[in-house]
């Protein structure tokens, strides 16, 4: 009886005693997924002193202009990933100025001081519009009734160069390009870019 007894305790400790082989999964476990999602967003708004993001869950998120690189990156990466980073050939007013890019088409211009100093939207994301509703992609007429306010640029170097409103009060504004063949939104921007005018 004695030894029955003392195999059954035997038993019961090497049962509750902790394994420390890790786990092995079945197969019909599902795999933890360590990949980052992105965060949703409804919009990429643009204006004449920077950008705003809607995001999925009503939360918005502003980079505007003179906010240093490093808080913008981190503000936007979380919605649209790491950016690409390039310096372009010539840029007369600010020769040291470089570019962050994003896949969804999304610039933000970044001057020497390291602050953002312009933003650019090209593409046809949809999604990355004006506060006043003109989108990449849209036909002409379709801007036109989203932004009363638009003008094509008489003279402008940059063919199909157009205007949203007047200037505001420190001189900024929103400015886009129509492509010549589709007559429609084909880039954005506002700031400091570096177009070879």
């Amino acid at each position: 009886m004695q030894i029955r007894l003392l195999a059954l305790s035997t038993l019961l400790v090497a049962g509750c005693q902790t394994s420390t082989e890790p786990a092995t999964p079945t197969a019909d476990a599902p795999a933890a997924d360590t990949s980052a999602t992105a965060a949703s967003y409804e919009a990429v708004q643009g204006g004449p002193r920077g950008l705003t993001v809607l995001g999925a869950d009503g939360a918005t998120t502003e980079v505007a202009f003179g906010m240093p690189r490093a808080a913008a990156v981190a503000a936007l990466t979380p919605f649209f990933g790491a950016p690409e980073e390039s310096t372009p050939e010539s840029c007369g007013a600010d020769p040291g100025m470089h570019t962050l890019t994003w896949s969804n088409g999304v610039s933000l211009n970044i001057s020497t001081d390291g602050t953002v100093v312009g933003w650019e939207g090209q593409g046809d994301d949809e999604r990355i519009q004006t506060a006043s509703g003109v989108q990449l992609g849209a036909p002409r007429d379709m801007t036109q009734m989203t932004d009363s306010t638009f003008a094509m640029v008489d003279g402008s170097t940059l063919d199909g160069e157009f205007m949203l409103g007047e200037p505001d009060a420190d001189g900024g504004y929103v400015a886009g390009i129509m492509s010549a063949d589709s007559a429609r939104v084909e880039h954005l921007f506002a700031g400091q870019t570096c177009f070879a005018r």
